[in-house]
């Protein structure tokens, strides 16, 4: 068992597996920042500041993650570059996403209008 404790992010909201491979963890924030983590050093390695917004969700496959977050808008990021490649707005914060292993879809839900969106990325 470890314990990551972060010296930066206030009150973890949302942390997924990257690549669903135990070496890194994804965590983010209520200010809008997610921090990866070595697992077996147990410190974070990266920070990145995605939003103002709370992020609620996360999710990784094939060097992608995705972002959800109360700002309800869905972000990918390649994270070989940490560049955001996808970005979209809907009428609802996430509460949940997951994306393929193929990446051909992610599924976007929430409460509101949008409770349940299967997007195709192109």
């Amino acid at each position: 068992q470890h314990r990551m404790e972060s010296e930066h992010l206030e009150s973890i909201y949302a942390s997924c597996f990257i690549n669903g491979e135990n070496e890194f963890v994804a965590a983010g924030d209520r200010n809008g920042t997610i921090e990866i983590w070595n697992v077996a050093e147990q410190k974070a390695i990266k920070q990145l500041k995605v939003t103002d917004s709370v992020i609620n969700a996360l999710a990784s496959t094939q060097n992608i993650l995705g972002v959800g977050s109360t700002d309800c808008k869905l972000r990918l990021y390649d994270i070989r570059t940490w560049r955001c490649f996808h970005e979209q707005q809907f009428e609802c914060g996430a509460w949940s996403l997951h994306l393929t292993r193929d990446l051909k879809y992610v599924t976007y839900s929430g409460k509101g209008s949008d409770k349940c969106v299967v997007l195709r990325i192109q």
